[in-house]
C-alpha cells in the first residue's frame, strides 16, 4: 500500500479537474467569444460542439474516478494509516454527492458505501466523527434552489453513510443510540428524499437497540399527529414506520399505534388528520403485506 495514498490524492485531483466550470462570462467576454467562434460545416458552432464533447469526456472521467474509488474501498487498496480515509470520505461528501451528473452521483454514493464496508470494522473511530460532523450541517438562509438541491443530495448520502457505518457497531453499543438520535434530527429536514433515506437506515439499527426503542416510537407517534409543521409530521411518520419495522409488527399493538392514529383521523384538527394519514402511508410502504 506504499502508493495507495498517492493514488487516492491523484483520483481526487482528477475528479476535481474534470468538473465543468460554473463561472459566468461577463458581457465583454461573451462578445469576444462569439467573435472568435468558427462555424462548423453544418452551420453550427465549433466552439459549442467542442464544449459538448468536453462535457461528455468530463463526466465519463468523473464516473471512472467514482468506480475506481469504490474498487479501492472494497478492495482495501487505501492506506488508512496515511490518512486516506480522512481524505477520501470528506471528498466524496463534498464533491461526489453534489455532482451535477445523474450517473456520477449514485456512483460516488456507491464509492462511499464501498469505502465504509471495506474499512468500518477496523476504523470506526476515524469514520464516525467525519459523518457525525457532516450531520451537523444545516442549510443556510438565502440558499438558491440549486444550492438547496445539492444540500439535500449531500445530506441524503451522509445519512446512508452514517447508517452503513453504524451497522458495524455491536448490539447495544451506546453509539447506536447516539447515531439513531442524529438520524432522528435529520428526519425533521423538510426533504422527503432525506426523510426516506433516514427511515431506511434507521430500521436495522432499531433492531439492535430494542430495549431503548419504545420511548422513541411513542415520541414519533405523538409528533406525527401533533407536529407543528408539515415537515415535522411527515418526518415523524417516516420515523414511526422505521421504529415499527425495527421492533416488529407486534409493536403496533404494544404501543396502541392504530388506536392513536384512528383517533387522530376522527379528530378536529387538519394537522392531526394529515399526520395520521402520513403515518398510515409510511407504515404500508415499509411493512407491506405485514401491515
Amino acid at each position: 500500500t506504499s502508493t495507495a495514498s498517492a493514488t487516492a490524492k491523484q483520483l481526487c485531483e482528477l475528479f476535481t479537474s474534470c468538473v465543468p466550470t460554473t463561472k459566468k462570462m461577463t458581457e465583454a467576454e461573451r462578445i469576444e467569444a462569439s467573435l472568435f467562434e468558427k462555424p462548423s460545416s453544418n452551420g453550427g458552432s465549433k466552439h459549442s460542439v467542442n464544449a459538448a464533447v468536453s462535457d461528455e469526456a468530463a463526466w465519463m472521467a468523473r464516473s471512472g474516478v467514482a468506480l475506481a474509488l469504490e474498487a479501492c474501498g472494497r478492495g482495501g487498496a487505501l492506506d488508512a494509516a496515511s490518512g486516506d480515509l480522512s481524505l477520501v470520505l470528506p471528498f466524496i461528501l463534498e464533491k461526489g454527492l453534489t455532482d451535477k451528473d445523474d450517473t456520477v452521483r449514485p456512483q460516488m454514493r456507491a464509492a462511499g458505501i464501498g469505502l465504509i464496508e471495506g474499512f468500518a470494522a477496523e476504523h470506526l473511530d476515524t469514520l464516525l466523527p467525519i459523518l457525525e460532523n457532516e450531520m451537523e450541517r444545516k442549510p443556510t438562509k438565502g440558499m438558491s434552489e440549486s444550492e438547496l438541491e445539492r444540500f439535500d443530495w449531500r445530506q441524503q448520502g451522509a445519512v446512508v453513510f452514517l447508517g452503513t457505518t453504524a451497522k458495524q457497531l455491536p448490539k447495544d453499543d451506546p453509539k447506536i443510540m447516539t447515531t439513531v438520535e442524529r438520524l432522528g434530527a435529520a428526519l425533521m429536514t423538510p426533504s422527503e428524499s432525506v426523510q426516506r433515506s433516514v427511515a431506511d437506515c434507521m430500521a436495522p439499527l432499531i433492531a439492535k437497540m430494542r430495549a431503548q426503542a419504545g420511548p422513541l416510537l411513542d415520541e414519533y407517534l405523538a409528533k406525527a399527529t401533533t407536529g407543528k409543521t408539515y415537515g415535522d409530521r411527515r418526518g415523524a411518520a417516516y420515523g414511526l414506520s422505521a421504529v415499527v419495522k425495527g421492533l416488529g409488527i407486534a409493536a403496533l399493538k404494544q404501543h396502541n399505534v392504530m388506536g392513536t392514529l384512528e383517533e387522530a383521523c376522527k379528530g378536529t384538527t387538519i394537522a392531526g388528520k394529515q399526520g395520521a394519514l402520513f403515518a398510515f402511508e409510511c407504515l404500508v410502504a415499509r411493512l407491506g403485506l405485514l401491515f
